[in-house]
Protein backbone atom coordinates (compact mmCIF):
# COMPACT_ATOMS: atom_id res chain seq x y z
CA UNK A 1 0.00 0.00 0.00
CA UNK A 2 2.86 2.17 0.53
CA UNK A 3 3.58 3.12 -3.00
CA UNK A 4 -0.39 3.65 -3.70
CA UNK A 5 -0.51 6.22 -1.00
CA UNK A 6 3.05 7.91 -2.21
CA UNK A 7 1.36 8.84 -5.29
CA UNK A 8 -1.63 10.30 -3.72
CA UNK A 9 0.39 12.07 -1.60
CA UNK A 10 2.70 13.63 -4.13
CA UNK A 11 -1.00 14.52 -5.82
CA UNK A 12 -2.48 16.12 -2.40
CA UNK A 13 1.01 18.05 -1.95
CA UNK A 14 1.23 20.18 -5.37
CA UNK A 15 3.99 21.61 -3.81
CA UNK A 16 6.14 18.62 -3.73
CA UNK A 17 7.85 17.24 -6.78
CA UNK A 18 9.24 13.76 -6.95
CA UNK A 19 10.61 14.44 -10.23
CA UNK A 20 11.71 10.29 -10.69
CA UNK A 21 9.51 7.98 -9.14
CA UNK A 22 10.00 4.29 -8.28
CA UNK A 23 6.97 2.37 -7.56
CA UNK A 24 7.55 -1.05 -5.98
CA UNK A 25 4.89 -3.86 -6.49
CA UNK A 26 1.99 -1.28 -6.74
CA UNK A 27 -1.46 -2.26 -5.45
CA UNK A 28 -5.08 -0.97 -7.08
CA UNK A 29 -7.40 -0.10 -5.03
CA UNK A 30 -11.33 0.52 -5.71
CA UNK A 31 -12.33 4.27 -5.10
CA UNK A 32 -11.42 5.89 -1.32
CA UNK A 33 -10.31 1.97 -0.39
CA UNK A 34 -6.97 3.85 0.47
CA UNK A 35 -8.86 6.30 2.67
CA UNK A 36 -10.70 3.40 4.94
CA UNK A 37 -9.59 1.97 8.10
CA UNK A 38 -9.24 -1.76 8.45
CA UNK A 39 -11.30 -0.66 11.41
CA UNK A 40 -13.82 0.55 9.42
CA UNK A 41 -13.69 -2.07 6.71
CA UNK A 42 -11.04 -1.91 4.44
CA UNK A 43 -10.76 -5.28 3.73
CA UNK A 44 -14.33 -5.60 2.91
CA UNK A 45 -14.12 -2.93 0.65
CA UNK A 46 -11.38 -4.07 -1.16
CA UNK A 47 -13.35 -7.73 -2.00
CA UNK A 48 -16.08 -6.33 -2.89
CA UNK A 49 -16.52 -6.57 -7.34
CA UNK A 50 -15.13 -3.36 -9.00
CA UNK A 51 -13.62 -3.14 -11.82
CA UNK A 52 -9.58 -2.26 -11.97
CA UNK A 53 -9.15 -0.07 -14.29
CA UNK A 54 -11.31 2.00 -12.01
CA UNK A 55 -9.15 2.58 -9.84
CA UNK A 56 -8.58 6.50 -8.82
CA UNK A 57 -4.67 5.42 -9.10
CA UNK A 58 -4.30 5.22 -12.46
CA UNK A 59 -5.94 8.70 -13.40
CA UNK A 60 -3.73 10.05 -11.07
CA UNK A 61 -0.70 8.48 -12.65
CA UNK A 62 -1.57 9.63 -15.75
CA UNK A 63 -2.16 13.10 -14.84
CA UNK A 64 1.62 12.96 -14.01
CA UNK A 65 4.68 14.37 -16.02
CA UNK A 66 7.02 12.35 -13.59
CA UNK A 67 9.13 9.46 -15.11
CA UNK A 68 8.45 6.52 -13.50
CA UNK A 69 9.88 2.95 -12.73
CA UNK A 70 7.35 0.74 -12.22
CA UNK A 71 8.59 -2.67 -10.68
CA UNK A 72 7.30 -6.39 -10.16
CA UNK A 73 8.68 -9.48 -8.76
CA UNK A 74 8.27 -12.37 -10.77
CA UNK A 75 6.90 -14.51 -8.63
CA UNK A 76 4.50 -11.45 -7.36
CA UNK A 77 0.66 -13.12 -7.55
CA UNK A 78 -0.24 -12.89 -5.00
CA UNK A 79 -0.10 -10.52 -2.72
CA UNK A 80 -0.49 -8.23 -6.27
CA UNK A 81 -3.41 -10.23 -8.34
CA UNK A 82 -1.64 -10.73 -12.14
CA UNK A 83 -5.28 -8.25 -12.96
CA UNK A 84 -3.69 -5.53 -11.40
CA UNK A 85 -0.24 -5.46 -12.28
CA UNK A 86 -1.48 -5.89 -16.57
CA UNK A 87 -3.06 -2.61 -15.72
CA UNK A 88 -0.02 -1.42 -14.58
CA UNK A 89 2.12 -3.05 -17.43
CA UNK A 90 -0.56 -1.54 -19.95
CA UNK A 91 0.21 2.65 -18.63
CA UNK A 92 3.59 2.61 -21.03
CA UNK A 93 1.42 2.35 -24.02
CA UNK A 94 -0.46 5.12 -22.83
CA UNK A 95 2.44 7.24 -21.50
CA UNK A 96 6.13 7.11 -22.63
CA UNK A 97 7.48 8.69 -19.42
CA UNK A 98 6.68 4.71 -17.39
CA UNK A 99 8.85 2.12 -17.44
CA UNK A 100 7.70 -1.36 -15.94
CA UNK A 101 10.31 -4.26 -14.95
CA UNK A 102 9.55 -7.21 -13.57
CA UNK A 103 12.47 -8.76 -11.35
CA UNK A 104 13.21 -12.14 -11.83
CA UNK A 105 13.68 -15.34 -9.76
CA UNK A 106 11.95 -14.00 -6.59
CA UNK A 107 8.80 -13.18 -4.98
CA UNK A 108 7.53 -10.53 -3.58
CA UNK A 109 10.09 -8.41 -1.25
CA UNK A 110 12.92 -10.16 -2.64
CA UNK A 111 12.36 -13.47 -0.98
CA UNK A 112 13.66 -16.84 -2.62
CA UNK A 113 10.23 -18.73 -3.73
CA UNK A 114 11.94 -21.55 -2.58
CA UNK A 115 13.02 -20.82 0.89
CA UNK A 116 16.65 -22.49 1.50
CA UNK A 117 17.20 -24.43 4.67
CA UNK A 118 20.30 -22.62 4.97
CA UNK A 119 20.83 -19.01 4.55
CA UNK A 120 18.63 -15.87 3.47
CA UNK A 121 15.26 -16.14 2.59
CA UNK A 122 15.85 -12.57 0.78
CA UNK A 123 17.90 -13.23 -2.93
CA UNK A 124 20.46 -10.52 -2.09
CA UNK A 125 21.86 -10.88 -5.90
CA UNK A 126 17.97 -9.89 -6.99
CA UNK A 127 18.62 -6.85 -4.56
CA UNK A 128 21.97 -5.94 -6.03
CA UNK A 129 20.61 -6.25 -9.77
CA UNK A 130 17.13 -4.45 -9.12
CA UNK A 131 19.41 -1.93 -6.50
CA UNK A 132 21.28 -1.14 -10.08
CA UNK A 133 18.07 -0.46 -12.10
CA UNK A 134 16.87 1.74 -9.89
CA UNK A 135 20.35 3.51 -9.85
CA UNK A 136 20.15 3.99 -13.74
CA UNK A 137 16.78 4.74 -13.92
CA UNK A 138 17.56 7.73 -11.22
CA UNK A 139 20.80 8.55 -12.94
CA UNK A 140 21.95 9.05 -10.01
Amino acid sequence: MGAYCSVFAAERNQTLNLGKTVLLSPPAYPENAHTTTYKDGFGLKIQEPWEIDQSPIFSVIAKSNAPLLIAYSEVDNPPIPSLIQDEYRALPREANNIECHTIKGVCHNFRRPETPKSGSVVDNEAVRQFGNKVVNFLKI
